[in-house]
């Protein structure tokens, strides 16, 4: 600034913004990062600070009634649509008098010099040469102050340098990026996405934004569980073709990150596999290997072992195959994302990606068990969670009933009892009885299948010894729903369900 003089630390403001803008923008690399200016009342200056903010193509808000230079802004731009002027020279000399007045006014107080007066109005048209950047804010409006501020960055000029597509990209990007974090999907579909009803806006989004743009995009809705961006996202994204292991275990590990997430059963459970290994002096080499390995590359191993924990029984990790693999495509990029939005809690999201699995009844009863942990071990929302399992698990109900309705004998009972290689091997029933799936096995389908299982109808999937039977009771009668309590790593895999799962291993081993 300039020592005893109004007016002169403006210049240096600017410049420190600026620099920091640029700081966070290009060393931190947050291109999320946007320059927006407040004009809350405001003198001379702060006139020129705005007329500075628009003419470099920063966003404005002016909150209306505030008083003096916001006051002039607003009924200046009030003036310019009413009379439906397009370009400031073409103010007519009454109403640029009725604009020098109201800066007399508000501004001065009728205390003034010709020289200020002048310069104030320069300023002046200047905001108005570039009112496509200034959103005027009402505090009696409907729209909140956080929703105008990014309205404001989100009609950021663009033709400033309109040759180079590079930069329309970052712009295209950052204001998206804002708008998920402030989750606005209306605002960013008016002036983004879908800003032309009459227009192939689709192909547009795609011609300005990169698609590894739009895929950083997507992973930034998911973490930060933005439904409706990410929805709007897939229309662009193919998930079959974006979600790879790495990718996959990219989201768990920001998601963990985030903050309220240190107490997370998941973030629990790594940090006792940590514990385990630091306690033995003997495996320091393998200590840091094991830290490297799970750290850095295969938060979806210790992902897969609570995963192991939970369900028991023959289930194995489904991730250890594909640790050193990161750049492989997931075959049923949906069911895993149905686990992994359970295991975050995020519900909506978990069901929108449940009606497009690839095998919607198993994916069902493990999003269910997961929920039913995570109300055993957490201390809030136990209710939620609770209510979340029992929805899954009515999920995996109506869609056995709807093929045992709509398809023949063979084809339902090899869904109940082919073995999958997505669950280690096992069976439906048997991951339905390992997890205590009380609802699931009393559906008819199911209770119908072990009859027939007991009766001998069922030949070329569960081979049967008649005399080895006469000594067995019917299936139903051995069945046990208890409750597996996981709290403690020593229990974890240990605990095995007997009941149905075990009439059936004896019948599969006769």
């Amino acid at each position: 600034g300039q020592e005893m003089q109004s007016g002169g630390e403006v210049n240096m403001r600017n410049a420190l913004e600026e620099a920091i803008y640029n700081h966070y923008r290009k060393n931190m690399k947050l291109s999320s990062t946007s320059l927006c200016y407040i004009l809350v009342k405001g003198g001379q200056n702060g006139l020129k600070t705005a007329s500075r903010a628009v003419a470099h193509g920063r966003a404005l808000v002016v909150l209306k009634h505030s008083g003096r230079s916001a006051n002039v802004i607003g009924a200046a731009m009030q003036m310019m649509e009413e009379e439906g002027l397009d370009d400031v020279e073409q103010i007519p000399q009454d109403k640029e008098d009725y604009i020098k007045d109201l800066i007399r006014k508000e501004i001065f107080a009728d205390n003034h010099r010709s020289g200020e007066m002048e310069g104030c109005y320069a300023n002046i048209k200047i905001v108005l040469s570039n009112r496509d950047l200034v959103s005027l804010y009402d505090p009696n409006d409907q729209e909140t102050f956080d929703g105008c501020i990014l309205r404001a960055i989100m009609k950021r000029r663009t033709d400033i340098n309109a040759h180079d597509n590079a930069v329309i990209t970052d712009i295209r990007k950052s204001q998206l990026s804002l708008a998920i974090s402030l989750d606005r999907l209306d605002i960013a579909k008016e002036l983004i996405l879908e800003p032309n009803s009459n227009q192939d806006n689709d192909a547009a989004v795609k011609r300005e934004i990169k698609s590894e743009d739009l895929q950083q995009l997507l992973r930034e809705a998911i973490v930060q569980n933005r439904l409706g961006f990410v929805e709007k996202l897939l229309t662009y994204v193919d998930m079959k073709r974006y979600l790879t292991y790495e990718r996959l275990r990219l989201l768990y590990s920001v998601s963990l990150l985030t903050p309220g997430r240190s107490e997370h059963p998941l973030t629990m459970f790594i940090k006792k596999r940590r514990e385990k290994y630091d306690k033995t002096p003997r495996k320091r080499k393998r200590i840091k290997s094991w830290q490297e390995h799970h750290d850095q590359k295969s938060c979806l191993c210790n992902v897969g072992e609570f995963l192991e924990g939970i369900i028991e029984g023959p289930y194995g990790n489904p991730y250890n195959d594909h640790i050193e693999q990161a750049d492989v495509k997931i075959k049923a990029p949906y069911d895993a994302m149905v686990i992994f939005a359970t295991i975050m809690g995020y519900q909506e999201m978990a069901t929108y990606f449940w009606g497009k699995s690839k095998e919607p009844i198993v994916t069902a009863l493990i999003a269910a068990r997961i929920s039913w942990y995570l109300e055993d071990v957490s201390q809030a929302g136990c209710a939620r969670n609770m209510t979340n399992g029992n929805e899954f698990e009515s999920k995996a109900c109506k869609v056995i009933e709807e093929v045992y309705k709509y398809f023949d004998k063979e084809r339902w009972t090899s869904i109940l009892d082919g073995k999958r290689k997505s669950l280690g091997g096992m069976t439906l029933i048997e991951l339905a009885t390992s997890i205590n799936a009380e609802n699931f096995i009393s559906v008819s389908p199911v209770q119908k299948f072990m009859n027939d299982i007991w009766m001998g109808n069922i030949e070329n999937s569960v081979r049967c010894c008649a005399v080895a039977v006469s000594f067995i009771p019917p299936s139903f009668l051995l069945l046990k729903y208890e409750k597996v309590d996981l709290k403690t790593e020593q229990q974890i895999g240990k605990t095995l369900q007997h009941g149905a799962m075990s009439c059936i291993k004896l019948f599969k081993a006769i």
